[in-house]
């Protein structure tokens, strides 16, 4: 799947809640869906404004088949630095 593809399965898993939470112990509080600064339906709304222009992905440092997608949206005059992937009908926030 291309970028397109994958931002409406993403899109489509934040609205239904269906999503993880990648566990890092010296990072954790920089996930903020995970620590409750966002909202999910906050988070759907800055990733619906990622625009290809603002995406890119590189593969999983543990799993290279699995494509991480690293978005950069602007959102209320706010860069924004977002991490996830799909896997197996998954998604997980890094």
């Amino acid at each position: 799947m291309g970028f397109k593809d994958d931002k409406q399965a993403i899109l489509a898993m934040l609205i239904q809640g269906l999503y993880l939470h990648e566990t890092r112990a010296f990072q954790a509080e920089k996930n903020w869906l995970s620590t409750g600064d966002i909202t999910q339906e906050r988070a759907r709304e800055i990733v619906s404004m990622v625009a290809g222009r603002t995406a890119e992905f590189s593969p999983h440092h543990a799993v290279p088949g699995i494509k991480v997608w690293i978005f950069k949206p602007e959102w209320e005059g706010q860069r924004w630095y977002i991490k996830c992937y799909l896997d197996e009908g998954t998604l997980t926030f890094i």
